[in-house]
């Protein structure tokens, strides 16, 4: 059964003020065409906000708070 699917650890646990890489896995349907690749947008949500923390196409969307903090690899 093809579908959307993201898969990350349930939990991570880092150190103050030091970098910390979340293993993540993106998948989606073998029948949906991305002529001009695939956009990652890593939301974060404070009660419905979703507030924006990566945008692989557009940083100016990055909420202030996490400016230059976080970056979708791969």
């Amino acid at each position: 059964l093809a579908s959307w699917t993201v898969s990350s650890p349930e939990t991570v646990q880092g150190i103050k003020g030091s970098c910390l890489i979340i293993p993540c896995t993106f998948g989606f349907p073998a029948n949906v065409e991305v002529p001009h690749g695939i956009t990652a947008i890593w939301y974060y949500d404070y009660s419905g906000k979703r507030l924006v923390v990566s945008h692989s196409r557009n940083p100016k969307v990055v909420e202030n708070h996490f400016q230059g903090r976080a970056l979708l690899l791969g």
